[in-house]
C-alpha cells in the first residue's frame, strides 16, 4: 500500500535460482491444484517424444553399442548389461539397464572408467524408455529403499513421481562436478521442472546436457539433505 513492490519469498528464489523452495510450498496448492488440461497433453507428448528420441539415438548409437558389449565381455567375464531396481511414475518398480563396469574384484575395469567418464554407462537406458518406463528427461531415478525414506523425510518427496524418471534432468544439468548428491536441491529442480514441464523446456535440457558429458567421471556419494529430525 505504500507503493512498494513486495513478492513472496518462495517466487523470489524460484525466479533467482530455478528451483522451488521446498520450504515456501503451501500443502493447499499441491492438494487442490488442477492437474488435468495442460499438464494431462504435455505429460502424453513428453512421453511419446521421449519414445521417439530414444528410438533415433538407439538406431545411430547401435554400432558404438555393439563395440561397448564386445569390450566389456572382453575385460571381464560376466553379464554386459546390469539391471537395478528403480521407482518409476506413480511409484511403481521397474529394472533399469546400465552397463556393467566393473570386474571380478568389484573395482572399475579400464573400460568401465572410459564409459562413465563419457556418460555412456547409462546408454542402455534408451530400452527404458522405449519400454514407457522412463523418459529422456526427469527426475533421476532412485532406488525403492532410499525413495522410500526420502519420502518419510522430505515433504512432498513423491511429487517428483508424478512423472516418469529421465536419462538426464533438470537437477542433473545443475550438478557441478565432484558435488554430492543433495537430495532436498534436486528435488526443489523436480518440483521446478513438474511445473514448467513443456516440449521446450525439454530440448532445452536435452541441449545443456551434452555440455554434461565427461563430468561424472566417478560414482558419487549419496548424501540426504536433511537429518532425520526433519
Amino acid at each position: 500500500f505504500g507503493g512498494m513492490r513486495v513478492e513472496e519469498a518462495g517466487t523470489l528464489y524460484e525466479r533467482v535460482f530455478a528451483r522451488k523452495c521446498v520450504n515456501e510450498i503451501w500443502p493447499p496448492r499441491l492438494i487442490f491444484r488442477d492437474t488435468e488440461g495442460a499438464d494431462s497433453a504435455n505429460f502424453g507428448f513428453h512421453s511419446l517424444s521421449s519414445q521417439a528420441i530414444a528410438l533415433a539415438v538407439l538406431v545411430l548409437t547401435l554400432p558404438l553399442t555393439l563395440i561397448v558389449a564386445i569390450l566389456i565381455r572382453m575385460s571381464s567375464p560376466g553379464s554386459v548389461l546390469i539391471r537395478e531396481p528403480r521407482v518409476g511414475l506413480h511409484d511403481v518398480s521397474f529394472e533399469a539397464f546400465r552397463f556393467r563396469c566393473s570386474g571380478r574384484d568389484g573395482e572399475y575395469s579400464a573400460v568401465g572408467r572410459f564409459l562413465r567418464g563419457w556418460g555412456l554407462v547409462w546408454l542402455p537406458q534408451l530400452l527404458n524408455v522405449l519400454r514407457g518406463e522412463m523418459a529422456m528427461v526427469g527426475p533421476r531415478p532412485e532406488r525403492p529403499l532410499f525413495a522410500r525414506r526420502m519420502n518419510e523425510l522430505i515433504p512432498f518427496y513423491r511429487q517428483r513421481h508424478r512423472v516418469k524418471p529421465g536419462i538426464t534432468g533438470w537437477a542433473r544439468i545443475h550438478r557441478q562436478a565432484g558435488d554430492e548428491q543433495d537430495s532436498l536441491r534436486d528435488l526443489e529442480y523436480d518440483l521446478y521442472y513438474l511445473e514448467n514441464l513443456s516440449p521446450l523446456m525439454d530440448f532445452f535440457v536435452l541441449m545443456l546436457s551434452l555440455r554434461t558429458v565427461g563430468r561424472y567421471s566417478a560414482p558419487q556419494p549419496v548424501t540426504p539433505a536433511i537429518s532425520a529430525e526433519g
